[in-house]
């Protein structure tokens, strides 16, 4: 069974590709934002399974809507996807509750690959990993998660 899915990217191109994408793997996009006000509004009225955000959104950045919806509900399962790659970008988008960090452009593989682990509960971070890595110890594990 497919997860239900809250996309939120400022490019309408890139929400209709990992949308055509997510739905060949029989998955079901419930909501699209194109920023991150919008993107937290809509959380809370479909309460999707897994949140695929870009960091860079208008209004509200995907870091501070990870947090947002993270310490709202202790159960959301988000996966940030983003062209930005720096160490400091993973370090907060980890610290914030980000279950993955994937960088643009990314292969169908490896969304498919982290949608099925975070959906699952679980990620590339455990808590306690998560925790080294906002605190920048992580940089050889971060580094290797950002690149895949």
């Amino acid at each position: 069974m497919g997860c239900r899915i809250l996309l939120a990217d400022q490019a309408h191109f890139m929400r209709r590709m990992l949308g055509q994408l997510l739905a060949q793997e029989g998955h079901e996009v419930v909501a699209e934002a194109a920023d991150g006000r919008e993107a937290v509004e809509l959380y809370q009225r479909h309460s999707p399974d897994v949140v695929i955000l870009d960091v860079c959104l208008p209004e509200v950045d995907g870091i501070a809507v990870t947090a947002a919806l993270c310490s709202a509900d202790p159960r959301a399962r988000v996966i940030i996807c983003t062209a930005v790659a720096d160490p400091a970008t993973l370090r907060r988008a980890v610290a914030a509750g980000a279950r993955d960090f994937l960088v643009k452009p990314i292969s169908r593989e490896r969304l498919v690959t982290a949608l099925r682990a975070v959906a699952a509960g679980g990620g590339v971070w455990s808590p306690p990993g998560r925790m080294r890595a906002a605190g920048g110890a992580a940089g050889g594990a971060a580094g290797g998660a950002a690149g895949r």
